[in-house]
């Protein structure tokens, strides 16, 4: 688990396999992952102004640079898979058809670029 980005259920349970604490996956989740079970954590809900208050208050930009470009609806599948339990790598892919890996690089280049453009000179 120490060397996953975005360690999830699946990784926990592979954990407890290797650990000897259960026999099999499918164990894993029936005595601690599935839900109400010792394990079992239910997902944080940020609205988004939460959290792009959360980002702002971090000292960050919020922006909406993928809406722009695929439009809101793939936000809300994207929103729709997370809350299905695909991790957000995963839910990128799917969506955009890239990894996040290779955007991420991309959009912090033309938000820096728009950033300086753009805000008041100290």
């Amino acid at each position: 688990l120490a060397n996953c980005k975005s360690p999830g259920r699946p990784h926990v349970a592979r954990a407890l396999v290797k650990a000897g604490l259960v026999a099999n996956l499918d164990e894993a989740f029936e005595r601690f992952l599935k839900k109400n079970r010792p394990a079992w954590v239910p997902k944080a809900k940020v609205s988004a102004l939460d959290g792009i208050n959360l980002i702002h208050q971090a000292g960050g930009l919020a922006v909406e640079a993928l809406i722009a470009i695929y439009g809101p609806q793939a936000v809300v599948t994207l929103d729709s898979l997370l809350a299905a339990g695909d991790n957000f790598e995963v839910a990128f892919q799917k969506v955009f058809g890239t990894s996040w890996a290779k955007v991420a690089p991309i959009l912090g280049q033309v938000l820096a670029a728009e950033y300086k453009e753009t805000s008041p000179t100290p």
